[in-house]
């Protein structure tokens, strides 16, 4: 009997009590998204930097970087009020792609250094 009482009572939800009820949720889910959109390609790039024996306070500054930018972007961005639209989270975005920016650009240099010692 409950569960009939509470269809009736979520199928007579307006769509504001359904985007508030389940905002939190779609917060959530988003900074998990970007996350997985972003951080494994930073990592990688980072990690094929260390392979290439580049500078190892070099490495470190750039996770480091890194993980102050995942922290701006969730806890001072998406989580930060209640919109999810704090400044932390275009400047966390903005330094997430700049860490993968340098690590590409730097990769890149070695990488034609290294050919080029070759011949």
């Amino acid at each position: 009997m409950a569960s009939i009482t509470n269809r009736t009572i979520m199928a007579g939800e307006t769509d504001e009590a359904k985007i508030t009820k389940y905002k939190s949720l779609r917060t959530a889910m988003r900074a998990q998204a970007n996350f997985l959109e972003n951080v494994p390609i930073a990592l990688f790039l980072i990690a094929v930097l260390e392979s290439n024996r580049a500078n190892a306070k070099a490495i470190h500054g750039l996770l480091g970087t890194l993980f102050v930018a995942r922290v701006l972007h969730g806890n001072f961005g998406m989580f930060w009020n209640a919109t999810g639209l704090g400044n932390g989270r275009f400047y966390g975005f903005m330094t997430t792609n700049a860490v993968i920016a340098v690590s590409a650009i730097w990769n890149g240099v070695i990488g034609s250094q290294a050919i080029r010692d070759q011949f």
